[in-house]
């Protein structure tokens, strides 16, 4: 049987248009990157997995001490906690978990993206570790989620660090209100530009000087795991929808537990304005605002806002250091 030949020079044609049409699927951001090589990439020592109402929920436990969990905001993964982690890990036991719809978790096999499964979603979690009460540190998205936990299970929170939190109306950022736009949240289902998304990401930095190399890369790469270009349109569809109720402002008021909240002064997602709103709702609360931070201090300045952290959590020891 004969065998097909091509000349060199088609040959090269075709495999330069195969190699033009893989840049431009990733520029669009269209298609997946195989879980298997993101668990590769991007597991740690210490990952490891739970089945929570069908999702198998990628979470790290290290340290050892009175237990830190700590909830990631929109777009992120546990990854964002690692400066964090670092600094806290001699003295707490902590606990990270990437969120449905992110992360090597990716998206929900069941129930919706709504705060009341959210709810249901972190106390399962809860229940797994056997976790009866716990220090709580959330940011953007996590920080919401974080704060109405404490709002329904006040009991089960010590206490509890928010950064740069989601809770009241306020102007969407872009990213946000494009992808949730009609027609556009359809679209983003399948598609994520990366150039938009990499605009996305540095706008929450307040010097994009401080993002550690391969960052970007890692926020990029988690959003094309299979299923979690679906789970941010769901979150950023629900978000715009909050937003526009108010649905969740008057519970803020309802929160009874020891809070530091922590504010990057050059917040271009959620508004450093909003701090007031805070200091009205929930008195005695503990304020740091970073003048030269962005919306996820944790990332940016891990060193300051780890050691702000760390002296509200366990004052005694802060006392016995000074």
């Amino acid at each position: 049987m004969a065998t097909l030949s091509f000349p060199a020079a088609p040959r090269a044609a075709v495999q330069q248009s195969l190699a033009l049409a893989t840049r431009l699927r990733l520029e669009l951001g269209f298609g997946n990157i195989a879980l298997k090589t993101l668990q590769k990439r991007y597991e740690k020592p210490v990952s490891r997995y739970v089945v929570i109402d069908g999702t198998n929920v990628h979470y790290t436990d290290e340290g050892h001490g009175p237990t830190l969990v700590l909830l990631h905001g929109v777009m992120a993964s546990l990854h964002t906690w690692d400066g964090w982690v670092d600094i806290l890990r001699p003295h707490f036991r902590i606990v990270r978990v990437d969120l449905p719809g992110f992360g090597l978790t990716g998206p929900l096999a069941r129930g919706s993206y709504t705060p009341e499964y959210a709810l249901e979603f972190i106390e399962q979690f809860r229940q797994h570790l056997g976790l009866e009460r716990f220090h709580l540190a959330g940011n953007s998205l996590g920080g919401f989620l974080s704060w109405f936990y404490a709002v329904h299970h006040p009991q089960r929170v010590e206490r509890l660090v928010l950064l740069d939190p989601i809770a009241y109306s306020q102007p969407l950022p872009r990213l946000i209100a494009l992808v949730a736009a009609p027609g556009m949240n359809v679209l983003s289902r399948f598609l994520a530009p990366r150039r938009l998304v990499m605009h996305g990401i540095h706008e929450v930095y307040g010097d994009i000087s401080r993002m550690q190399p391969g960052t970007d890369r890692r926020y990029f790469e988690m959003l094309m795991r299979p299923g979690n270009k679906a789970g941010m349109v769901a979150y950023f569809r629900l978000l715009a929808e909050m937003n526009r109720k108010n649905r969740f402002a008057e519970r803020v008021r309802q929160l009874n537990v020891p809070t530091l909240l922590l504010w990057g002064a050059r917040d271009r997602w959620v508004p450093p304005a909003l701090v007031k709103r805070w200091q009205q709702d929930v008195p005695g609360l503990t304020v740091k605002i970073y003048p030269d931070g962005g919306h996820i201090p944790m990332e940016e300045m891990p060193a300051e806002s780890a050691r702000d952290a760390l002296a509200f959590l366990l004052p005694e020891l802060a006392q016995v250091a000074a």
